[in-house]
């Protein structure tokens, strides 16, 4: 099935990839360790891609320093609600049950209009437009509008240098 080889990396490696895709931290004295961690080393290496010093970094802090810095402890996300782009396509093409995500994940588009063109395809960003005509409704004291209206068309490069067009 899907998940077979899915994590297979992460079972051959001493330190599997914790993703900065998508990710949220509570406040706590390891959180902020681990975000001083990364900080201090994206200003001495000003070109290192943040998520290679995300992974350099995560490690020495799930360790703990002592008695004054306790572990970092994290859980992953369930994929039902948190999920990437890739994966939710390949779970809807398996016939697995389609649940409303609470966040997606488009790092592995890498054009903007690749993005934007599978957030169309799979209904996100219809409901991202409309979370966001409600919120703005709402900050400016209105009634949101029922009959939503896209109104302004974008043209976009993708990946394989074609055009998709989108209107939001």
């Amino acid at each position: 099935g899907l998940s077979s080889g899915m994590y297979e990396h992460g079972r051959r490696s001493v330190y599997p990839c914790q993703s900065t895709g998508l990710w949220y931290m509570r406040d706590g004295a390891a959180s902020r360790a681990l975000l001083r961690g990364i900080c201090d080393y994206l200003r001495d290496q000003p070109n290192e891609w943040e998520q290679k010093a995300f992974q350099l970094m995560v490690v020495r802090y799930l360790i703990g320093i002592g008695d004054e810095l306790p572990p970092l402890r994290y859980r992953l996300l369930p994929v039902e609600g948190f999920v990437n782009m890739q994966m939710f396509e390949d779970r809807r093409a398996l016939g697995y049950a389609a649940v409303a995500p609470v966040a997606v994940h488009c790092g592995y588009l890498n054009t903007m209009g690749d993005k934007l063109e599978h957030m169309e395809k799979n209904g996100f960003l219809e409901r991202g437009l409309a979370s966001h005509r409600a919120l703005a409704a709402a900050a400016n004291g209105l009634a949101r509008n029922s009959t939503p209206v896209r109104t302004t068309r974008l043209t976009l490069k993708k990946k394989d240098r074609t055009l998709t067009r989108i209107w939001v």
